[in-house]
């Protein structure tokens, strides 16, 4: 059972895999985060055999069965997108992602930091990728690029594409909107989605809620774009993310924490 390292692209998580061929192996469900596909299953059933497959892999919330696909999947999800983002992820995938895990078999930070050092610096670095995909402000942005590219650099990491970063038109209204219909579908099959205790509160799981609606065929994303939104909630209310003790996975899992509305909660 392997443990795939987890590289960050413009913000998002993407777990990959080296086995021992050393072909390399990319987890479906993220892949499909970054390149916006709204139905996952559906996109791996175009794929040819030799291009996927699935292995168990560990994670934080125990041993799970997940969806591998390789190199020349990879290339043919990207291929099959017309997001923005599928050109830039590509281009990060082969100059950056691949040339490092073949030259050092790795990707990582620097081994001159220590394990703190690393840590704090990558938190920093998140924060200010996360501002920089927020703002429009060019002044802003030059401080924001001379930043990430120092510590891109101390932390042994590539300089992300500054310019395309946050370059995409702010969220539409009906992103919200979607992310709830889709959880209404999750509540029609009868499928536990809820972490929290609480009757008056909903503790979402963003990776778990990504597996299920692949799991389940439900077209739905968890972008950033979307996630972004959720943050602005009012109806129901943002409250922040929490580590609440899952009535799911029977551990502390850190979620995403909603106001249930006062129509639910009567329920």
């Amino acid at each position: 059972m392997s443990m795939p390292s987890i590289f960050e692209f413009e913000t998002l998580p993407v777990r990959i895999d080296t086995g021992e061929d050393g072909e390399t192996w990319f987890v479906a469900t993220d892949v499909c985060r970054v390149l916006e596909i709204a139905n996952p299953s559906d996109a791996y059933s175009r794929l040819d055999d030799d291009e996927k497959g699935t292995r168990n892999v560990r994670t934080l919330g125990g041993p799970q069965q997940v969806v591998m696909i390789n190199e020349a999947g990879l290339y043919s999800l990207v291929l099959s997108s017309r997001k923005p983002q599928a050109k830039r992820f590509k281009r990060w995938v082969t100059h950056d992602v691949l040339p490092s895990l073949r030259k050092t078999g790795s990707y990582s930070l620097s081994e001159k930091l220590t394990v703190n050092q690393q840590i704090s610096m990558s938190k920093h670095r998140l924060g200010l990728v996360k501002e920089l995909m927020r703002t429009r402000n060019r002044t802003v942005r030059d401080l924001l690029g001379i930043e990430i590219t120092q510590l891109s650099t101390a932390m042994g990491l590539p300089v992300p594409d500054l310019e395309t970063i946050g370059s995409v038109e702010p969220p539409q209204a009906d992103l919200v909107a979607d992310f709830w219909a889709a959880l209404l579908q999750l509540d029609s099959k009868g499928i536990a989605y809820n972490h929290s205790k609480d009757s008056q509160l909903f503790a979402l799981n963003m990776p778990h809620l990504v597996e299920l609606f692949a799991a389940n065929g439900i077209q739905a994303m968890v972008s950033t774009e979307v996630t972004n939104a959720l943050k602005r909630c009012t109806e129901p209310q943002f409250v922040g993310m929490k580590a609440v003790d899952s009535t799911i996975r029977k551990t502390t899992t850190k979620c995403w924490v909603f106001k249930k509305p006062t129509q639910i909660r009567a329920q």
